[in-house]
């Protein structure tokens, strides 16, 4: 798990860290202030978690909250602080949740099990999180892959070789240009598909283990 810390307080730092040691495997980046973050971050933010103190020297956790919130509507917000005064205005960030110091393990490590079951369905390619239950297909061009959503596209730089291991395995591949999330099909054809709106081709090799993932699909949804 990827988590951002914002904190100005090294004594902080260092007893959030010896709590998501004693959690499991976490990749923790310490911020010393709300413009260093800012600053390296530059609006992309590719955690699965940030935690922010509120009562910072110069800019507080809440204003740095709000210009996350311009760049990253999605991100999971956690704050951390020894007052109550800004509860509400969590709520204005949609954040994720707000603890008192001292922070007690046990409503730390509930939070971070509901994000790692979150993130299980989701992954981090260059920089941008990708709902994988949002996903629809993958279309290949040359060195980049078009990710292909209901209501929008990305273009992103990764070949759909390398991109499939990144997948689970609701990803099948249907052609050698294109990657289908088996959950959003609604029917195959002897040289095609349908997933919600839209009509894919499939490879004659590829029929027959489209259709074994699409039946275990639909078996597994009806059980």
């Amino acid at each position: 798990m990827n988590i951002a810390y914002c904190e100005d307080e090294k004594i902080q730092k260092e007893i959030l860290e010896e709590l998501l040691c004693r959690w499991g495997k976490v990749d923790l980046v310490w911020y010393e202030s709300a413009e260093q973050m800012l600053f390296e971050c530059d609006g992309r933010y590719p955690f699965d978690l940030i935690i922010l103190d509120i009562q910072m020297r110069n800019q507080n956790g809440m204003e740095l909250a709000r210009q996350i919130r311009r760049d990253d509507p999605q991100v999971p917000l956690l704050f951390l602080t020894a007052t109550k005064e800004y509860v509400f205005e969590g709520y204005e960030v949609n954040a994720l949740r707000y603890l008192i110091k001292p922070i007690q393990p046990s409503q730390l490590f509930a939070i971070l099990g509901e994000i790692q079951a979150s993130t299980k369905r989701s992954i981090l390619l260059n920089g941008n999180r990708i709902d994988l239950n949002a996903l629809v297909y993958v279309e290949a061009e040359a060195h980049y892959c078009h990710l292909v959503f209901e209501d929008h596209r990305q273009k992103e730089k990764i070949g759909i070789r390398e991109l499939k291991t990144m997948l689970d395995d609701s990803f099948v591949m249907i052609h050698r240009s294109y990657l289908v999330n088996i959950a959003k099909v609604d029917q195959i054809r002897r040289e095609e598909l349908s997933a919600g709106s839209f009509t894919l081709p499939v490879a004659r090799s590829q029929l027959k283990t489209v259709s074994e993932a699409f039946i275990e699909y639909n078996k597994g949804i009806s059980l």
